[in-house]
């Protein structure tokens, strides 16, 4: 069994980004500045790294149709009621639009935090499974 600093040297040493790192990184390369991106967590960083409209998250800045937006980032964590209402909203919409959308599952880690320095919220302290980010791009 490892010790937590053997855990946490294999930690540091890992390769592994973060869920916003990764987000953007892929929406920077696969869409306009006109395009129009929901999210339901996560969306600050967004709004500071890329150029499109964002629209959801914990301010809860939702457009007057989900029909307009171009990409839904789904993620699988929810930090606040507000955040929740929001990815909630995007997932009954992705259920029933399922046709009009190709589903990406982006070889991120869908942690709820990119950093943190609680201890216990770092990845070597991760479940077995943790899932990835899922973005929704419109046909």
């Amino acid at each position: 069994m490892l010790s937590d600093f053997s855990k946490y040297i294999k930690e540091i040493s890992r390769d592994d980004i973060g869920p916003i790192e990764g987000i953007v990184s892929y929406l920077e390369q696969a869409t306009t500045a006109s395009d129009r991106i929901g999210i339901g967590y996560g969306d600050l960083p967004l709004k500071f790294y890329l150029p499109n409209k964002i629209y959801g998250g914990l301010v809860v800045d939702m457009p007057g149709s989900l029909d307009s937006l171009d990409v839904i980032v789904m993620r699988q964590n929810v930090i606040t009621d507000r955040d929740r209402e929001v990815t909630i909203a995007f997932d009954q919409y992705i259920q029933t639009h399922q046709n009009d959308f190709n589903a990406l599952r982006l070889n991120v880690l869908d942690l709820p935090f990119e950093c943190r320095e609680t201890p216990d919220e770092h990845f070597k302290n991760l479940a077995l499974e943790v899932p990835q980010v899922i973005i929704f791009v419109r046909k």
